[in-house]
């Protein structure tokens, strides 16, 4: 594909246990509910999560844990597309959303008292989006 842009990733070292990141990597769609876990595999620590996108088929973010030393882990975590590649500027500013969204769902859950994560409520422009159309109209039967 000409003009495809590497699948973004980020690799993130956190000062807490591998048994510990394990658990709150499963409770990322109770944070963020557009993700899914689509297939986990336990012995090898990876973890991939799917997501809708607006005109799009979606992404996949697969999610690899390492220890480090027995009280560090290393999180590594690379969004693809479900179909095709990013060769977009648009689509590189949505996978690295979804990858500080990751980043937040694991550390709301590993900061949070005895595993009683909360959904984050995020902004809609849809009324927005709304309004602007209606002012549109408005202007035009105007002219």
């Amino acid at each position: 594909m000409i003009g495809a842009i590497a699948n973004p990733t980020k690799k993130v070292t956190i000062d807490f246990p591998m048994s510990q990141v394990k658990d709150c990597v499963l409770t990322i769609p109770k944070v963020f509910t557009k993700y899914r876990v689509q297939s986990q595999n336990p012995m090898f620590n990876q973890y991939t999560f799917e997501a809708s996108e607006f005109l799009s088929l979606g992404v996949f973010i697969d999610i690899n844990l390492t220890e480090v030393t027995p009280t560090k882990t290393e999180i590594s975590i690379e969004v693809r597309r479900k179909l095709g590649a990013f060769d977009n500027w648009v689509e590189v500013q949505n996978a690295n959303e979804h990858i500080q969204n990751i980043i937040t769902a694991i550390s709301k859950a590993l900061t949070s008292p005895n595993g009683q994560v909360q959904e984050v409520k995020q902004k809609s422009y849809v009324p927005e989006l709304i309004g602007f159309v209606i002012g549109i109209i408005i202007l035009m039967s105007l002219l």
